[in-house]
């Protein structure tokens, strides 16, 4: 089972290397007030899907005071 999970994770890893090393154009991201922010797409794409887990933890926790807020009234 070990060896299945390491062999999992070196497909995984060579299969996000192999992605890195074809998108590496800059791309642009665009903020408020003309503001661009010039990256290779790796990097923009590793700053957002760092970002989702927060985003999805303070969804639920904002779900579980809406619950308990009602579960009191």
């Amino acid at each position: 089972m070990r060896a299945l999970l390491w062999a999992s994770r070196i497909v995984l890893f060579l299969f996000l290397f192999a992605f890195a090393i074809k998108n590496t154009e800059p791309v642009g991201v665009r903020f408020l007030l003309d503001t661009v922010w010039q990256a290779p797409l790796v990097i923009v794409l590793l700053v957002f899907l760092s970002r989702v887990p927060r985003l999805l933890s303070c969804r639920c926790w904002v779900a579980y005071l809406v619950c308990v807020g009602r579960s009191q009234s």
